[in-house]
C-alpha cells in the first residue's frame, strides 16, 4: 500500500507541473563540446545544472527552447544553468548554426545515441534532468519544461533538503 501511495504522489507532482524527484544518482557521465573537448558535469559543482536531452526534430524539444534560453540567462551567473545534449550525431558547424537560429544561449554538448544515459532512462524527447550543487541527480522529467516549473522545483527542494 506504502508504494502504491508513492506512486500516486509522484504521478500527482508529475500532473502539478513539477520534475520528478529521483533518490540522488551521481551525475559524472562525459560528453563532447561543439569544439570536441571532453566535457563533463564536475565542472559545476556548486550550482545546479539542467541536463536537457534534445532533438532538433522534435517540436516539444524545440518549444521549451525559450524556456531554457529564460532560465539560463536568469541563472547562469548565479545559482543555475542548463546544458543541452544532442544524441543526433551532427557536425559541430551544422548543430552552432541550429543553436544560432533558436536562440540557444547555453551550452550544448554531444552524445553517442541511447534510450539509457548514465543520469538515467530516455524514454523520448526531451528528457531533462536536475543535478544538484552536490552533484546528484535528484530530477527527471520527460517531457517539455518551463522556467517557473525549475525554479519551484529547486525553491522547494532547497527548503526541504538540511545542509543547503
Amino acid at each position: 500500500m506504502r508504494r502504491v501511495r508513492g506512486i500516486f504522489r509522484r504521478a500527482r507532482m508529475l500532473l502539478a507541473g513539477l520534475l520528478l524527484p529521483l533518490a540522488g544518482q551521481a551525475a559524472e557521465p562525459r560528453f563532447h563540446d561543439l569544439q570536441g573537448n571532453e566535457r563533463h558535469f564536475g565542472e559545476f559543482r556548486d550550482k545546479w545544472v539542467l541536463v536537457n536531452y534534445w532533438a532538433t526534430w522534435c517540436a516539444p524539444c524545440l518549444e521549451e527552447i525559450p524556456e531554457l534560453a529564460r532560465f539560463h540567462a536568469r541563472h547562469q551567473d548565479r545559482d543555475a544553468l542548463v546544458v543541452g545534449v544532442n544524441q543526433e550525431g551532427f557536425d559541430p558547424e551544422t548543430l552552432a548554426t541550429f543553436m544560432r537560429e533558436q536562440g540557444i544561449n547555453y551550452p550544448v554538448w554531444t552524445s553517442t545515441p541511447s534510450p539509457r544515459t548514465a543520469l538515467g532512462p530516455l524514454s523520448g524527447f526531451p528528457t531533462s534532468f536536475l543535478i544538484s550543487p552536490r552533484g546528484k541527480v535528484v530530477a527527471r522529467q520527460a517531457g517539455a519544461v518551463s522556467a517557473r516549473m525549475i525554479e519551484r522545483f529547486i525553491e522547494q527542494y532547497d527548503s526541504s533538503t538540511p545542509g543547503f
